[in-house]
């Protein structure tokens, strides 16, 4: 009995593995099948948009030749020309991974003028790629032209290197110095241009709020056909240079300074209530050994004295030294009297 169930059994399991793989075989052949003609389809897709005209753009690489060995190209063409090219989608397929292009050279005979300046057509410049195209069409391109700047060795000028900005110190700290990496740089380029210029300018910058030394790097202003070299050695040609803005502590100092008449006759005194007047200011730690009363001078003109309508005058420093800010004179307003000087008998 045993027996005759297991065969059974045997049977049902046969028959339902039959089944499933009936059911896979079916399955696989219609994947494949619906795997065939999408493959088929989408091959007809492709060659019919391959067919289509599109447009595509393309870099050419630009090289200068025959360039002589005294000049100095300060403004050299751009590394590329780019241009847009209208074929079928096979063809620019075939640019893009399997055909390169040739660079397109620029002879120095086609630039030197005598001028130190030439602008060349980037039309002219694409004749002959233009001839190399089966069929395609060149429909755009950039630049439209191309600027070389050249200098003969030799004929530069030495500048000096001027900083432009604005600079705030934090409260508490004053601007005393800027220092400059490159003072003085060589300047190379068109003759008419750099006999014009006056100093190798920096780009203006603003910073504020400045407490300790200030390290930057600025750059020089970009003037077409200009190129600046350093004065060292290495000639390095620059583009930009460091610049250090010193700043200092400010510290509060008092000095007495006495008031002094000044264009009186002999026969007049001025005196002065008080005699001498607090001059408070702020100074640099660097300065403030170097600054003292004799800093100051405190003036009263006699022309001024005798319009004024009271006895009180405005207490001003005729100067203020170097690196000194924030002066203030206690008292500002002064009493004086003029006094008559009594002739003496001999």
């Amino acid at each position: 009995m045993f027996s005759k169930i297991s065969s059974i059994m045997r049977s049902d399991f046969d028959l339902l593995q039959f089944v499933k793989n009936c059911l896979r075989r079916i399955y696989n052949r219609q994947f494949l099948t619906f795997l065939f003609f999408l493959l088929l389809s989408a091959s007809f897709w492709v060659f019919q948009k391959l067919n289509d005209t599109y447009e595509r753009e393309f870099a050419l690489r630009v090289r200068l030749v025959d360039v002589p060995s005294n000049v100095d190209v300060t403004t050299g063409p751009p590394d590329y020309i780019h241009v847009t090219l209208r074929d079928k989608g096979v063809t620019l397929l075939r640019y893009r991974f399997i055909r390169s292009f040739p660079s397109v050279a620029i002879h120095w005979k086609d630039i030197e003028n005598g001028r130190g300046h030439a602008t060349l057509r980037t039309r002219d410049l694409l004749k002959s790629f233009a001839s190399t195209l089966d069929g395609t069409q060149l429909v755009g391109y950039r630049p439209d032209n191309i600027d070389i700047y050249y200098n003969y060795y030799g004929k530069g000028r030495t500048l000096d290197v001027k900083f432009q900005g604005t600079v705030l110190p934090d409260s508490g700290y004053t601007w005393i110095d800027t220092q400059i990496a490159h003072p003085r740089v060589m300047v190379y380029g068109p003759q008419h241009i750099i006999d014009t210029m006056q100093f190798a300018r920096l780009n203006p910058v603003h910073v504020g709020k400045v407490k300790d030394t200030l390290n930057m790097r600025c750059r020089f202003v970009k003037v077409p056909g200009v190129k600046y070299v350093a004065l060292d050695a290495k000639k390095t040609i620059l583009s930009s240079i460091r610049v250090g803005i010193i700043t200092d502590r400010m510290v509060e100092r008092v000095v007495e300074v006495p008031v002094q008449g000044v264009n009186f006759p002999a026969s007049k005194t001025l005196h002065t209530n008080p005699s001498k007047v607090r001059i408070e200011y702020q100074v640099g730690v660097r300065d403030h050994e170097k600054i003292n009363a004799s800093s100051f001078v405190i003036i009263a003109r006699y022309e001024d004295l005798i319009n004024l309508p009271g006895n009180t005058f405005t207490a001003r420093p005729r100067s203020t030294p170097p690196g000194v800010r924030r002066v203030r004179v206690r008292p500002e307003q002064v009493e004086f009297i003029i006094q008559e000087n009594s002739s003496e008998t001999e």
